[in-house]
């Protein structure tokens, strides 16, 4: 997969800085609808934003495109790996291990705050702290995902060894991943992995592995020098589509969100997307406002925080009935800054020094690693 010299590249892409804060917003939209479930039942609000969801796909897509656009000069050079690694576990789990030692004893003194009672165990919690793919309760529900893109990170250690070792893993992935959507168990679990046995295998055949791997080709195809004359056409285009399919998925199809084929399609839409934005920004450059840059840069905050926000007010519904008496939309409209909110303020006083903090760790090692390319600044990964 050699990296393509026809168009320049630059090494941090704004619009997917944007599209990450656009996607845990998304996210948190969805979650939105529990709490409206309990607090205006009747309401339109419970069901109108299952299309939410998908946030987490175009999660997926970003990562895969943005590990071949970050790491493309680093492909078989084994020496990188170290910085590589580092790179990625602190971006990850920092920020998530300060939320882990606020939240624990909360878990065990009053699980009641989390609607955790009896689901945690002293084996769950250490695989939720470490993100280990397990099948069992998680000390904050929505980190299933950070479990795949460390296992994604893990894999995309091979191209570091060589290009065609690389392919090598990605493709017998891929063919394998395949086979089970066509061949393997119809019964999916809640998270969309099929039910086969050891829970590893089903975890490593679920579909969005395949998100990831629509990404890196998103990636490839953009370091070729493939160009589009109306890139915004495109983009216009692969949203409307998106649209479609989640009114149509809401209206037309089995409740069960499992199907393959929503899982699917959304992935391919989504890799078009990103791949769309990005052709765009090369060829329009455009100025984004510092509130949208903000959202973005505390994307993976906000996603590790809104949930607990969510079972928090949940909480607070249940034992405040009064809640009932706003109306549904005002319900919503303050929710969902109050959702974003303690995100912000993580990301703020605590992600970014930390960010700070190991990237000035970072340019020291780069310093003492010699016969390599200058390595690119962190951009949006989450």
């Amino acid at each position: 997969m050699p990296p393509a010299t026809t168009q320049p590249m630059k090494q941090k892409l704004e619009s997917l800085q944007v599209g990450r804060g656009v996607a845990a917003f998304m996210v948190l939209l969805f979650h939105s609808q529990v709490f409206m479930r309990v607090v205006h039942p009747e309401s339109v609000f419970t069901r109108t934003f299952g299309f939410g969801r998908t946030g987490v796909d175009f999660f997926f897509v970003l990562s895969g495109f943005l590990m071949v656009y970050v790491h493309r000069r680093d492909f078989g050079v084994p020496k990188r790996l170290g910085l590589y690694a580092y790179k990625r576990l602190t971006r990850i789990y920092p920020v998530y291990w300060v939320l882990c030692a606020v939240l624990i004893p909360i878990v065990l003194l009053a699980p009641w705050v989390m609607q955790n009672q009896g689901k945690s165990t002293l084996a769950t919690l250490l695989m939720s702290v470490f993100l280990i793919p397990h099948d069992g309760a998680r000390l904050i529900g929505i980190t299933w995902s950070l479990e795949y893109e460390l296992m994604f990170y893990l894999a995309f250690a091979a191209f570091f060894i060589s290009v065609r070792f690389g392919l090598v893993c990605f493709g017998a992935w891929f063919a394998a991943m395949a086979a089970a959507a066509i061949w393997g168990p119809a019964t999916l679990n809640s998270f969309g992995v099929p039910q086969v046995t050891p829970f590893i295998l089903g975890f490593l055949l679920n579909l969005h592995v395949g998100e990831f791997m629509l990404g890196m080709v998103a990636a490839w195809i953009v370091q070729r020098g493939v160009t589009l004359r109306m890139p915004r056409a495109l983009l216009v285009s692969a949203l409307l589509a998106a649209a479609a399919f989640a009114a149509y998925e809401a209206n037309f199809l089995p409740a069960d969100r499992t199907l393959r084929s929503v899982t699917a399609t959304y992935g391919v839409l989504a890799a078009i997307i990103v791949f769309a934005v990005v052709q765009t920004e090369l060829r329009h450059p455009v100025r984004i406002p510092k509130w949208l840059t903000l959202l973005g840069a505390a994307s993976y905050a906000i996603y590790l925080t809104h949930y607990l926000v969510v079972a928090l007010a949940v909480v607070v519904a249940a034992h405040w009935p009064a809640l009932a008496a706003i109306p549904a939309p005002l319900s919503l409209l303050l929710l969902l800054p109050i959702g974003l909110a303690p995100g912000i303020v993580l990301h703020l006083l605590v992600e970014r020094p930390l960010l700070v903090m190991f990237a000035a760790r970072l340019q020291k090692w780069e310093s003492n690693v010699k016969d390599g390319p200058p390595i690119v600044p962190n951009v949006a990964v989450g």
